[in-house]
């Protein structure tokens, strides 16, 4: 590790102490003004009515019942993480919400009205300025994740444009690829107005996002009260956040949309029945299995060798882009068959998706932690029984901008 490198990560570890740190701000423990006034309401009914003080908060139903608020985003963390009355009535909106989606899934044959371009509309994207730091991807890594373009659908903007300018957009369900409860997202496969290229929708309905303390997950995680503040509920996942995670990743690599990442047609919002509105994104259908179901511990050892080595340069790609991936799994690599006549018959190419929880950093001047996300991917591999010195010989060491 160089000097440069120790310097933007003693940076970060000072700052955070002092509170200073714009990568890991601490907030402030002056609560904010107004957001935990308290005031005298009434608790129980009849002889057991009473007077308490207590935290005013929004109320999430109506007087008889009914589902007052539509996201997570309705609800203020500020005050939830310091007040558990606020705390157990997101619990209740929360499960609530849960049973009225259950009642009415999203099935193949309904649409869902498209709010075309509307998380841009609707958030401030997460964007990092380029500075002194910052290192351009590696020309030879950069050819090889992207070695295989696979060609962009324009017909799909074509559609877009004549359907806004008839009406409203919609998107019709064809497939319900993956969907339930404790998913972060839901997976749809259909068509813009019923009509054009099959698309994937990668939906954040945050009815069925796992939360702490959730009474039907045995390993959902408690809140920690003891703890300082503003360091509770930090696991209760915003789709505003996530689906943000994944613009950013896109815009980042958009030059490697369709090779190394799938091509991506917009962030949207979307109108579900019942008023709900959640966001999500459109990319290409890419029909191929994930590195998990590829057993590729039984592919010839020259094959994993070549396979290594790309993945490799691929994750180099991501490393050099800012991008650190916090949750590698099997699921996150599709390996779709490379149809370069170059390549061995079983050859597989690699694709990256799944970058809802991926970090992007900021620059070092802001001060940087060390990560070693790409130390885990290398572990992971281990876990799926490739060959060991495959891994010694093509996993090479990772640069300063790695870390």
């Amino acid at each position: 590790m160089t000097v440069r490198m120790m310097i933007a990560n003693l940076i970060y570890i000072e700052g955070c102490k002092l509170g200073i740190c714009e990568v890991h701000p601490e907030a402030s423990t002056i609560p904010c003004r107004g957001a935990l006034n308290q005031r005298e309401i009434v608790v129980g009914e009849g002889a057991r009515e009473e007077k308490q003080w207590g935290v005013v908060h929004e109320l999430a139903f109506t007087s008889d019942g009914d589902i007052l608020k539509k996201d997570f985003s309705s609800f203020d963390l500020f005050t939830m993480q310091r007040c558990e009355d606020a705390w157990d009535t997101f619990k209740a909106w929360r499960r609530a919400a849960e049973a009225e989606a259950e009642q009415s899934p999203l099935m193949p044959g309904m649409k869902l009205e498209v709010e075309w371009n509307g998380v841009e509309n609707r958030h401030t994207l997460w964007r990092a300025q380029e500075d002194e730091y910052h290192r351009a991807i590696p020309e030879d890594s950069a050819r090889i994740a992207s070695r295989y373009m696979r060609p962009k659908d324009q017909s799909v903007q074509d559609l877009v444009n004549a359907s806004l300018k008839t009406g409203k957009l919609w998107f019709e369900i064809v497939e319900a690829k993956r969907t339930g409860p404790r998913k972060y997202s839901q997976i749809f496969f259909g068509k813009i107005c019923g009509r054009g290229p099959l698309l994937c929708l990668k939906l954040f309905d945050e009815r069925y996002v796992p939360y702490p303390e959730d009474p039907k997950d045995p390993h959902a995680p408690i809140v920690k009260w003891y703890l300082p503040a503003s360091e509770r509920l930090l696991n209760l996942n915003f789709a505003a956040d996530m689906i943000r995670r994944e613009e950013s990743v896109y815009d980042r690599l958009k030059h490697f949309q369709g090779s190394l990442i799938p091509h991506c047609y917009g962030f949207h919002v979307f109108i579900l029945p019942g008023g709900w509105r959640f966001p999500g994104f459109f990319t290409e259908v890419i029909d191929a299995p994930s590195f998990g179901q590829c057993r590729v511990q039984e592919w010839p050892k020259e094959d994993q060798c070549d396979f290594v080595t790309r993945l490799r340069h691929c994750v180099r790609v991501l490393k050099f882009a800012g991008i650190e991936q916090t949750d590698w799994h099997g699921g996150q690599i599709l390996c779709p068959l490379s149809p370069i006549e170059m390549a061995r018959p079983e050859s597989r190419e690699i694709v990256f998706i799944d970058f809802a929880f991926a970090r992007q950093r900021l620059g070092e001047h802001k001060g940087k932690p060390i990560t070693h996300d790409e130390a885990l991917l290398k572990l992971m591999l281990r876990g799926y029984k490739l060959d060991s010195d495959v891994i010694n010989e093509c996993w090479f060491e990772p640069a300063d901008e790695e870390y």
